[in-house]
């Protein structure tokens, strides 16, 4: 599993190569054909010009609560987590090749107190809104 510790504190030292490589793959993946792609740099720099980007947040606190429930490790305590994840966000926010940010264009949708199904229901009421029609 990707975010699980160590690996997610690997990616300060595998940034450049995954933002050059990641980002080629994931055009390639959306230039021909409608797509949902998901990353904390795919508004900004993967796919600018995208027809409906959806920025997803959520209180630190909430998001260490899931991943811990995703990772299924009880040796992790919240506070570790919330750390961790505190770190990885100021880290992104500040790193020099694709930072995370959130596009002008993006619509906020605040998951904190919003179940997975809620979530999906916005989501695709936004894309419905947008395009008429979603497959």
């Amino acid at each position: 599993m990707i975010r699980r510790p160590p690996r997610s504190t690997l990616f300060p030292y595998t940034t450049l190569f995954r933002s050059e490589k990641l980002v080629e793959a994931q055009r390639a993946i959306g230039a021909n054909r409608p797509s949902v792609l998901e990353g904390r740099d795919t508004g900004t720099v993967v796919f600018p010009q995208a027809g409906l980007k959806i920025y997803l947040d959520a209180p630190a606190r909430q998001r260490a609560k899931r991943r811990l429930i995703d990772i299924g490790d009880d040796s992790i305590s919240l506070t570790d987590m919330m750390r961790e994840i505190e770190i990885r966000d100021e880290r992104d926010r500040n790193r020099v090749h694709s930072p995370l940010s959130m596009a002008d264009d993006a619509v906020i949708i605040n998951t904190g107190n919003l179940t997975v199904q809620q979530q999906v229901e916005r989501v695709m009421s936004l894309a419905m809104e947008r395009f008429g029609e979603v497959l």
